[in-house]
């Protein structure tokens, strides 16, 4: 039964248009998943080593493990509104967001589980935006200014089950976080051809530790629990329970149209990702502060619309450079391997993107992206290698498909995509040991359906990775607890879906941006606040493209304004 999985959910939104000039949505959802987990294999068993969707895992019992289990349970509520003033525009968005997950997994893929997670969370999270926009200066500058603030509590309780159940350590810790934060940006256009485009945020996250950290011994006390620490006794080390990041994050840039249907940029712009903790550390003195991490993006591009929009291309080099990138090194203390800010490195690299619609109802689009990474400095602390490449970085990645909806007699529509994404190698560990290099993969993803009349119902069926290609993107060597292991990619997955929107049908008009708002929830990207990209696209006539294929950097938000959750 491992890989098995059942999700639910129900959304529903509320629109409400008080007057012609102004209108407000409320949107609540719910969504539940479980799944049977996903288990590694094993490459130090001689029975898995050559067999990837394979495992040992739990074939014995260990103490305090029974079978591997993973869920959640998510609902929020959010409320938009916006007031045209004559003037200027203002918006609000007031957001509430409750996630519980649980999952118990072991992470060996030994026999008797050698390393076994099993953890609880609670996430609660209410948010604020109050946005301002308008233009000025006969419409040469568009502006919008504005203010967010969160508020997050996190609880966890986690069991880390080693060698069986030989060794246990059980950690509850909880973070709470404040964050505000303040942003300006606009758009000025000097000249019918030259723009320039200036942003500024300011950031401020507060975190407060609560923790503590337990631990038993098989032998000789099966049964007992021994305090190892707590938040306050982390003060006598230096730990600190309480942590502020302040950041100012810019963005500068230039744009010249060469037409109102293709356009040059060249943009600078600065983000972070929020610090912590070392949330999984067993020893008080491995439980060390995380400074954030930092990044420093250009990009230059060309956009273009042609053939009255039914050609569109997006042409983009990026250099992205990370300070304080956060990597696994040795604590000099102790000797135990601690996540640290201990490396500086560089992602680079070209995308092109490409859709036609030669037809009405037809879309085909063709996207390749080439990168190049490399640490540009590695504490003495690190263990691996300076030219080893960052992990779960591809060279190259190709994705081409399309998507058609055959109007019938009937007034229903048959609708169909194909999708087919190449990638390369890449290394799935930081080590780069020749264990760690998942192979390259190919993923094919098709789906045929009908939408009736009035756009209620929708029946589709399909697959993703058709192929059933074998790939995996974790490894966790551990040679000591007699473990080296893979977690495997997806595989071929095939569905029926069985849809029906209540409310407004598809097709009808609504007024943009609350309803693309609606369409993806509750839960709102923060970092969107000021425009994205140069110039107003919209007004000039070229539509901004967001990236299909290139994979920009290391995991994690880095996005101006986006610090991520606030976890350990």
């Amino acid at each position: 039964d491992v890989g098995d999985l059942e999700s639910y959910g129900v959304r529903s939104t509320l629109r409400f248009l008080p007057t012609d000039r102004s209108e407000w949505m409320l949107t609540a959802d719910w969504s539940r998943f479980d799944s049977s987990g996903l288990l590694p294999s094993n490459l130090l068993s001689p029975v898995t080593a050559d067999r990837l969707f394979e495992t040992e895992s739990g074939l014995l019992p260990a103490f305090g493990y029974t079978a591997p289990s993973s869920g959640n349970e998510v609902w929020g509520v959010a409320l938009t509104g916006r007031v045209d003033l004559g003037w200027a525009s203002i918006e609000s968005v007031t957001a509430y967001r409750d996630t519980d997950a649980a999952f118990d997994l072991d992470f060996s893929g030994t026999t008797i589980p050698s390393f076994v997670i099993d953890e609880t969370n609670r996430y609660q999270q209410w948010s604020q935006e109050l946005q301002l926009s308008g233009t000025a200066f006969a419409a040469r500058l568009d502006w919008v200014g504005g203010a967010f603030f969160m508020r997050e509590e996190n609880a966890a309780g986690s069991e880390q089950v080693i060698l069986g159940g030989l060794l246990n350590f059980l950690t509850d810790r909880a973070v709470d976080v404040d964050s505000i934060a303040v942003f300006a940006d606009g758009t000025f256009r000097v000249t019918d051809q030259w723009s320039v485009v200036g942003g500024l945020r300011g950031t401020r996250d507060t975190k407060d530790l609560s923790v503590t950290s337990r631990s038993r011994n098989f032998f000789p006390a099966p049964f007992v629990y021994s305090v190892d620490f707590t938040q306050d006794s982390l003060g006598s080390l230096g730990i600190p329970k309480s942590q502020t990041f302040t950041r100012t994050t810019p963005k500068l840039g230039l744009q010249y149209d060469w037409s109102p249907a293709l356009q040059t940029y060249l943009t600078y712009s600065s983000g972070f990702k929020s610090g912590g903790w070392n949330g999984r550390a067993v020893a008080a003195a491995d439980f060390l502060p995380v400074k954030p991490e930092k990044v420093d993006a250009v990009e230059l591009g060309l956009k273009g619309e042609f053939l009255g929009r039914r050609l569109r291309s997006n042409l983009t080099y990026f250099n992205n450079t990370y300070e304080d990138l956060i990597v696994a090194a040795v604590n000099p203390a102790t000797g135990s391997f601690v996540t640290s800010n201990a490396a500086r490195a560089r992602v680079q690299g070209i995308e092109a993107e490409f859709s036609v619609a030669p037809a009405e109802g037809l879309r085909i689009y063709f996207n390749l992206a080439r990168s190049w990474n490399e640490y540009l400095r590695l504490d003495p602390t690190v263990q691996f290698a300076q030219d080893n490449e960052l992990k779960r970085i591809p060279d190259w990645m190709v994705q081409t498909g399309l998507d058609h909806a055959l109007p019938l007699g009937g007034g229903g529509r048959l609708l169909s995509t194909l999708n087919f994404g190449y990638r390369t190698a890449y290394f799935a560990g930081a080590d780069n040991r020749p264990s760690e290099k998942s192979p390259p993969r190919s993923d094919l993803a098709a789906s045929f359906g009908y939408q009736s009349p009035n756009g209620k119902w929708t029946t589709t069926i399909g697959c993703t990775n058709c192929l059933d290609d074998e790939t995996f993107n974790v490894t966790l060597a551990v040679p000591a607890l007699g473990f080296e292991a893979r977690n495997p990619d997806d595989r071929a997955v095939y569905y029926l879906n069985l849809g029906y929107r209540l409310g407004t049908p598809d097709g009808s008009k609504s007024r943009g941006v609350l309803a693309r708002q609606a369409r993806s929830g509750p839960e709102h990207d923060v970092a969107d606040a000021p425009p994205r990209g140069i110039a107003p696209a919209r007004r000039r006539g070229v539509r901004r493209h967001r990236s299909r294929t290139g994979r920009r950097g290391p995991a994690g938000r880095h996005r101006r304004g986006r610090h991520g959750p606030g976890g350990v």
